[in-house]
């Protein structure tokens, strides 16, 4: 295993793992390619800054899927594109993101 995938730390993102639907504003993404049974999904996500409009209590996280087919090195776009808006997850009346 070389250093590069040795030093690659392993997130979640808990405010969409933990979020309830309503909280969900938007959910988009394109499917750009194929996924084989035995594949290995890695998503990758980014937290961007607020769009002009919208609440501040949202958070925007954008990402694409790649998938790699065991045996060959090179890996594929599966899902481009792809953004999801949260707003704050109510339960009892109080915010929880």
């Amino acid at each position: 295993m070389n250093a590069h995938k040795e030093k690659k730390k392993k997130t979640s993102v808990v405010c969409i793992t933990h979020a309830l639907p309503s909280s969900f504003h938007v959910l988009q993404g394109r499917m750009a390619a194929h996924v084989y049974p035995g594949d290995t999904l890695e998503t990758r996500m980014w937290v961007m800054p607020q769009r002009p409009g919208t609440p501040a209590s949202w958070t925007r996280i954008v990402f694409h899927t790649v998938a790699r087919t065991p045996g060959e090195e090179e890996e594929r776009l599966v899902i481009t594109g792809g953004a999801v808006e949260v707003g704050p997850v109510m339960e009892g009346g109080r915010a929880k993101l």
